[in-house]
């Protein structure tokens, strides 16, 4: 229970910040855990969404690093 409040919260938060669907936002909170990145970073430089649509999807093979 304690872990679903503790996910379901960043997902919100990073829902609102960024306009996302909860889906993108799984995606955007995943990718920050695995590369130890600030949901800013991966939203500026990881992720392979567009305009927080999903055009592009994300996840592990939509990896896009221009650091």
């Amino acid at each position: 229970m304690n872990k679903e409040l503790f996910i379901n919260g960043f997902k919100h938060r990073i829902k609102e910040k960024f306009n996302l669907t909860e889906a993108s936002a799984f995606e955007i909170l995943v990718l920050a855990a695995f590369l130890d990145l600030s949901f800013d970073e991966v939203m500026a430089y990881i992720s392979t969404l567009i305009n927080g649509k999903g055009s592009n999807d994300a996840g592990m093979d939509g990896i896009y690093i221009c650091l």
